[in-house]
């Protein structure tokens, strides 16, 4: 399948070096100017426990060769919803 984007009438340079131009009417932002964050957290620590990459998304933990610990508790720990915007923030 192929997609074809269009484009824009005129560009400008963005002002990033991982991105050097964007249409013209748009504006460079920093995330936490566009998104809220949600933080709601576990009460009983029983939730199905996720893990977030950047090759396969957020996707259950049972399901995925993880080396770093399990904490001897999951109560207070972040939820998420599918529709979510996940960072792991020591990654970001």
């Amino acid at each position: 399948m192929s997609l074809r984007l269009g484009s824009y009438p005129a560009y400008k340079h963005s002002g990033l070096s991982w991105v050097k131009r964007i249409p013209e009417q748009w504006a460079v932002r920093r995330a936490k100017a566009v998104f809220l964050p949600v933080d709601r957290r576990s009460a009983s620590g029983h939730e199905e426990l996720l893990t977030v990459s950047s090759k396969h998304g957020v996707v259950p933990r049972h399901g995925q060769q993880v080396t770093m610990f399990k904490a001897q508790s999951y109560i207070g720990h972040k939820l998420c919803w599918p529709g979510d915007l996940v960072i792991n923030s020591l990654w970001a």
